[in-house]
């Protein structure tokens, strides 16, 4: 069994294909990059460095599985010296003194990087050695907690440290006292999700028509998947509309899809989706009459479609999940499906699709078709607003919103309500998750409104 393809750039024969296209071309497609460093520095190409430096770069910006061998010597190059601490920063390398030892540790390394791409099982859980508090990007970590559902969690956030926290989650743990990520981690809080090589990009599109010929908007997200979602609602509020009905003497404006059958679907595709397929993204494709949101990987035996809604529920990635199920995103662990179909029948639309194509999983919604909305669905349920949980203040408010083109911040909200702080950001927060309210940054605080 063949488990590596090694590219040498001396090695290929003669063609007419530019070098330096060529070369660079092989280190992007290429999964390791396996760097021998001796004394001297080498040519100097019109960048200023090396060959050796700018595929060290090239490499490095896409990826973090980059081993490096060094040749003892007792005097090198100064460029070199430089070189080495600029490795030295990024990644640990091994030094060599024969050809019999160098190859005792690229095999070491190739044996490890093997068991953690294929032996094993458990992608989410996998630590990341390599990673450490530095790599938490705080702005992500803020936001995740902002959405959190349990009160007590937030509290303990005011507490602990960051790296106690996300211990605590269970989004990585602590080693000789330096927190590490693990892959949920770090698809939730690192700053630079590329650097540990996780397949992580979202890719989204508006069609004109039926099909993919004529692209009106494109959006590529490589965000953290709380921002990522925030990503999704900006991309979904802009490319869809609002259909109208009227019962009695109102007029009731409906989405063309319900938002949350939209989220829902999106967290499943991320919570759900084979991380070892790192060659295709999740697309998310909005057409002028269905969304079809595909994901990485075919369902887990013995899930099929047929059972999806009555077998309990399997996930492959169950940290992903669950550090998912402790937000607003993800509220009812499991049940996702069935609600889905649910929301999508008391809206008058049709059921979702849920079909295997290859090695990806699809979901197709329907769009609403304002031609045939049924006034009768909501004779009875007058304020849609109900059926989406909300409470007497966030309808009122919702109503000032649009009848009187009023604006809030949490401190106007919870004075005009009389409640807590906490409360009011609850509120608001609901509102808006649920595509409903806009919110807009203002100094320290937020304003909320209705377009």
């Amino acid at each position: 069994m063949i488990f590596f393809k090694v590219f040498v750039f001396e090695n290929i024969p003669s063609s007419g294909q530019s070098p330096n296209d060529t070369w660079r071309k092989n280190v992007l497609d290429s999964d390791i990059y396996i760097g021998l460093i001796g004394s001297e520095y080498g040519t100097i190409l019109d960048t200023g460095l090396s060959p050796t430096e700018t595929e060290y770069d090239l490499f490095n910006e896409k990826s973090n599985e980059v081993f490096i061998f060094i040749k003892d010597s007792v005097k090198r190059d100064g460029k070199i010296e430089k070189f080495i601490a600029k490795i030295s920063d990024n990644h640990i390398y091994k030094p060599f003194g024969t050809i019999e030892v160098l190859i005792k540790e690229i095999k070491k390394s190739l044996t490890h990087f093997l068991h953690n791409q294929i032996v094993e099982n458990d992608f989410d859980k996998r630590i990341i050695d390599y990673s450490s508090s530095k790599d938490i990007d705080m702005d992500s970590y803020n936001l995740f907690f902002k959405s959190v559902n349990n009160n007590s969690l937030k509290q303990l956030k005011e507490e602990k440290t960051p790296e106690e926290m996300l211990t605590i989650i269970n989004a990585g743990s602590m080693k000789n006292n330096i927190f590490h990520f693990n892959n949920a981690g770090a698809l939730f809080f690192a700053k630079n999700i590329n650097k540990f090589n996780i397949p992580h990009e979202i890719k989204m599109a508006k069609f004109k028509n039926g099909t993919r010929a004529d692209i009106i908007d494109r959006k590529n997200s490589y965000n953290t998947l709380i921002d990522l979602m925030e990503d999704v609602r900006l991309f979904f509020s802009r490319n869809t509309k609002t259909s109208s009905v009227v019962v009695g003497m109102d007029r009731i404006d409906l989405n063309e899809y319900p938002f949350e059958v939209v989220r829902e679907a999106i967290v499943n595709a991320v919570a759900h989706r084979d991380y070892k397929i790192n060659s295709s993204p999740i697309t998310f494709y909005i057409y002028d009459n269905r969304i079809e949101i595909t994901s990485p990987g075919k369902l887990i035996p013995p899930l099929t479609i047929a059972t999806l809604e009555s077998a309990n529920p399997l996930h492959r990635n169950k940290i992903i999940c669950d550090i998912f199920s402790k937000t607003g995103y993800m509220e009812h662990y499991g049940t996702g499906i069935s609600r889905m179909k649910k929301t999508m029948l008391e809206e008058g639309l049709k059921e979702p699709k849920f079909e295997e194509m290859g090695e990806f999983f699809k979901v197709t919604l329907w769009a609403r078709d304002e031609n045939t909305i049924d006034p009768e669905l909501y004779k009875n349920n007058r304020n849609p607003l109900d059926k989406l949980g909300l409470n007497e203040r966030q309808i009122k408010a919702f109503a000032l919103m649009v009848n009187e083109n009023k604006t809030f911040t949490i401190n106007n909200y919870l004075n005009c309500f009389e409640i807590s702080r906490v409360t009011a950001s609850k509120d608001l927060n609901k509102l808006e998750s649920l595509n409903l309210i806009n919110k807009v940054k203002n100094g320290r605080s937020y304003i909320y409104y209705v377009k």
